[in-house]
């Protein structure tokens, strides 16, 4: 996907930084597209990449497209600088702040006034307005290089998206009710052996499983018939069976593209000429079946839905950042 060539635009990493390029950049006045306002950050043809203030003395802003992803306050009597930030998810965006800005979005890092580092989000969502009405998502108080203030900077609140009781308590009903059938499936492991299928497009990373939506639907209204203490209808289990031997091909091919001299690729007729399963150096268990198909259960019957949500700290020390899904926003998700 085209991204934006910003490797090749200058940084424009702070105040002084700006103000070098706006002073050196001659204003544009042979276009109706330029105003006396913006200067371009490479050349007239991409006004895309600009920089823009109407007091250059006071602030300037650094604009990609329509938004204005910096802008650099001239530094105070003591030398410390503020500096707004607003993110955006695009490819292009992400790049230009790396690249132009030189900070990462959500997994920035700086240091704080101790000298520990601490994560300081750029995220796509404001939690204020500058003056002018202008939306920034992080407002950063720098006192040296790398180094902020955090009691005088800020960032769009985050949280860490956790499981609620309620969401442990159906997962671990899946599990239970589940159980029989995944035994029963097991047992068919040589069945799965014998009529594995590995391909070259679900071997490679990043490839998921595909599942029919028949199939899916059928597993579904399984799952409610087994938390209703009902037998399942034979087409269901059929479903489970199809579940299972693609989960066990997944796997195959999976190894297969990671196991060094296996030929899993297509021929250039479109047939697929791959050693097969009997050249796997690590043959599938059942361990790793069950824990295979179960994963995709839980995905088709929403086990993996985590309601619930914590709000982490503002410049939490990155080691004491929490792993996993968070969001942002300034309203408390759980209300």
């Amino acid at each position: 996907m085209f991204s934006g060539q910003t490797n090749n635009l200058p940084y424009i990493r702070d105040y002084t930084e700006a103000l070098a390029h706006w002073c050196k950049t001659p204003q544009i006045k042979r276009s109706a597209k330029w105003t006396a306002h913006q200067r371009p950050l490479r050349n007239t043809a991409q006004r895309h990449y600009r920089l823009e203030s109407l007091n250059p003395d006071e602030f300037i802003d650094v604009v990609l497209y329509g938004t204005t992803m910096a802008r650099y306050y001239a530094p105070d009597a003591n030398g410390h600088e503020r500096r707004l930030y607003m993110g955006d998810s695009s490819m292009t965006s992400t790049k230009f702040m790396r690249d132009v800005l030189h900070h990462d979005n959500i997994y920035n890092q700086l240091f704080d006034t101790n000298n520990v580092k601490v994560a300081a989000p750029i995220y796509n969502r404001p939690f204020m307005h500058d003056t002018d009405g202008t939306k920034f998502s992080a407002d950063f108080c720098f006192i040296a290089p790398g180094h902020i203030d955090t009691e005088k900077s800020r960032h769009t609140r985050h949280w860490k998206v956790v499981s609620t009781p309620a969401d442990l308590s159906y997962r671990a009903k899946v599990r239970e009710v589940w159980a029989p059938y995944l035994d029963l499936m097991m047992y068919r492991l040589s069945e799965f052996e014998s009529e594995a299928t590995l391909l070259y497009a679900t071997g490679r990373p990043f490839s998921g499983s595909y599942i029919p939506y028949e199939d899916t639907t059928a597993l579904q209204r399984m799952n409610n018939l087994l938390f209703n203490n009902e037998m399942p209808e034979a087409a269901q289990i059929d479903a489970l069976v199809r579940l299972s031997q693609t989960m066990f091909n997944t796997l195959a091919s999976k190894r297969g593209y990671a196991q060094y001299n296996f030929n899993l690729k297509p021929s250039w007729y479109g047939k697929n000429t791959n050693d097969g399963y009997a050249k796997l150096d690590k043959p599938i268990t059942a361990h790793d079946l069950r824990k295979s198909v179960h994963n995709k259960l839980e995905q088709i019957v929403n086990a993996k839905v985590r309601n619930g949500h914590v709000e982490i700290p503002q410049f939490v020390a990155v080691e004491a950042m929490p792993g996993g899904v968070r969001i942002a926003g300034e309203s408390d998700p759980t209300r």
